[in-house]
């Protein structure tokens, strides 16, 4: 049996189904396909949620359904599923984000030729929201104006940001 390097943790609760669906699917069709995908439903009366996971479940074995017996929050979900995984590495995921294709590869090919690397994150691109007016040039400060150094190491709109500095590390600890 081969070791998973990636074990994904989603919880889910009550999200609109098309776009726990579009989690999923950017999930399932990564490049780097070693991993193992645990869903939590946290809201186990949601069987249109239970119903969607299962079904993606049979038809992809890397994918892990479990359904909390009452909801315990989102924080407590993600230890459940942090106690759960099997890989080397932990990512994860929110039920209502989409993944870029290559996330898993760039990241654990950055992290395995990095390793006092013990973290690495994304720069959201922001799908159907409003942002308010002055907004992009926030989220643009932000990232030119960081107190930490920040490393781009991505390409395009996947970009993976990296700080190796020693604030950060303590900041973590």
């Amino acid at each position: 049996m081969k070791n998973i390097d990636i074990s994904v943790i989603m919880g889910v609760y009550n999200e609109k189904i098309e776009w726990v669906e579009k989690a999923i699917l950017s999930i399932i069709n990564q490049t780097y396909t070693n991993f193992e995908f645990i869903v939590i439903l946290d809201n186990p009366q949601n069987e249109e949620l239970k119903n969607l996971i299962s079904e993606f479940s049979l038809k992809d074995k890397r994918i892990k359904l479990y359904v909390n017996e009452e909801n315990i929050g989102l924080i407590n979900t993600l230890n459940k599923g942090l106690k759960l995984a099997k890989g080397k590495y932990i990512a994860r995921m929110d039920a209502d984000d989409i993944s870029c294709g290559d996330r898993f590869e760039k990241q654990i090919n950055f992290l395995e030729q990095n390793n006092n690397i013990v973290l690495v994150g994304g720069l959201n691109e922001y799908i159907d929201v409003l942002i308010p007016r002055g907004g992009e040039n926030l989220i643009k400060s932000v990232v030119k104006n960081a107190t930490i150094p920040v490393i781009e190491t991505g390409t395009g709109n996947c970009h993976i940001y990296v700080d190796e500095s020693a604030d950060f590390n303590m900041a973590i600890e």
